[in-house]
C-alpha cells in the first residue's frame, strides 16, 4: 500500500520514511512485503490515501473534500531587480567588441567580404 501511495504521490522512500517518522529501510522492506509496518502508520497512511482522492481526515473519523490548494506565492523581486540593473548596466556601458564603431567595422568586413551585400552602407567608409 505505501509503494502505492509513494509513487502515486511522486514520494522517494527517503521523503515519506521522514514523514511517518520511520527509517527508509523499514519503509523498503514493508513495500516488498519482508516486513509490516510498525502499529500506528495507520492513521498517517490514511490520510495519505485520502489525499490522493482530494479528501481530507476529519478529527471525528469522516472525510471531507479537501479545501482548493493555496495559489503559489509571487516571484521574490529581488534576483529580478538586480538582472535587471545588470542589463541595464551592459547597455549603458558594452564590452569593447560590442560598441557600435566596433560593430560597424565588423559590418563593413562583412559587407566587402560577400561583396557590398551586407551592412548599412552609410557606414562603410573609407577607413573603417
Amino acid at each position: 500500500m505505501s509503494h502505492h501511495i509513494r509513487q502515486s504521490l511522486g514520494l522517494t522512500q527517503d521523503r515519506l520514511a521522514a514523514w511517518l517518522g520511520l527509517r527508509r529501510g523499514t519503509l523498503a522492506m514493508s513495500e516488498t512485503e519482508l516486513r509490516g509496518l510498525p502499529l500506528g502508520m495507520g492513521l498517517p497512511l490514511a490520510r495519505l490515501e485520502l489525499a490522493l482522492l482530494a479528501q481530507v481526515l476529519l478529527p471525528d473519523g469522516q472525510a471531507e473534500p479537501a479545501p482548493p490548494p493555496l495559489p503559489p506565492p509571487p516571484p521574490d523581486p529581488a534576483p529580478l531587480r538586480r538582472r535587471l540593473a545588470e542589463c541595464r548596466d551592459r547597455i549603458r556601458h558594452p564590452p569593447p567588441d560590442l560598441r557600435p564603431e566596433r560593430l560597424a567595422r565588423r559590418s563593413c568586413t562583412a559587407r566587402a567580404a560577400l561583396g557590398g551585400a551586407a551592412g548599412p552602407a552609410r557606414l562603410c567608409r573609407p577607413g573603417n
